[in-house]
């Protein structure tokens, strides 16, 4: 898999002022030394706003993912590290977005309307994957002994789009564990068809399930099945609020 990585992080300025700034990182790809660069947000605050208000239309997306990019062009080695996920025929890459935890500003920004101008929007045209990454002071430590199942839940309910490449690329992940260590996995699929095909399979340790209606519910369905490892496919935004668009709603 071609991966972009971008890392968010705080500094201080020769006038001691806090400002954040970012590095990109293009595993497998020699990149140039380079600079971190600030991330100029404020230069874009008007289109940040208006896509923070109720209701974004296209042009507001359109102009949100555009500001994006152009507070990433800013650093020199952006066309080569995004070049191997938006070259044609690539079919296999994501973008990692990694936040230090005083880097909010930056975690706030709407990174999945992310677009370049001549590939279009990456999340939405391209079907690259947007991850983010967010650094806590405590990462607790996931053991699973070698009797043990590992339980894995996965919600695959992502308006707009059917899921079935993000089941593939699951499937093939979940496969590859296969004599190594045993797995439980709960797949929540806001498509009939798609939730249909994966119990078609007819592997005892896969199953799936329509995604149950409204926050409460979903939240116990999770509990019910206490996932060692939980994998979010749907829409949302960060803020002071964090939300969750399902197919079938909002969750928050």
């Amino acid at each position: 898999m071609s991966v972009t990585r971008i890392r968010f992080d705080r500094a201080i300025g020769h006038d001691m002022t806090e400002y954040t700034q970012f590095h990109i990182e293009a595993p497998g790809i020699a990149l140039r030394d380079a600079p971190r660069p600030p991330l100029q947000i404020a230069a874009h605050k008007a289109v940040f706003d208006a896509f923070d208000a109720a209701g974004p239309d296209d042009d507001v997306v359109r102009a949100a993912g555009d500001a994006l990019w152009t507070c990433l062009s800013v650093h020199r080695n952006t066309e080569e590290a995004f070049r191997p996920i938006l070259s044609n025929g690539a079919t296999d890459g994501a973008l990692r977005l990694a936040f230090s935890d005083l880097a909010g500003d930056a975690k706030a920004l709407p990174w999945e309307a992310l677009r370049e101008t001549q590939a279009g929007f990456l999340c939405f045209d391209r079907r690259i994957p947007i991850l983010r990454e967010v650094e806590t002071e405590t990462t607790p430590d996931l053991q699973i002994a070698h009797t043990d199942t590992l339980r894995f839940l996965a919600v695959i309910g992502a308006r707009g789009d059917d899921g079935q490449g993000e089941w593939a690329r699951l499937h093939r992940a979940l496969r590859s564990l296969d004599g190594k260590v045993k797995v439980r996995a709960l797949i929540l699929a806001s498509r009939q068809d798609l939730e249909d095909e994966i119990n078609a399979i007819g592997d005892p340790q896969i199953q799936a399930e329509t995604i149950p209606h409204g926050a409460d519910a979903l939240v116990a369905r999770i509990e019910r099945f206490g996932p060692h490892v939980a994998h979010l496919f749907c829409h949302g935004y960060a803020g002071a609020q964090s939300v969750l668009e399902i197919e079938d709603g909002s969750v928050n």
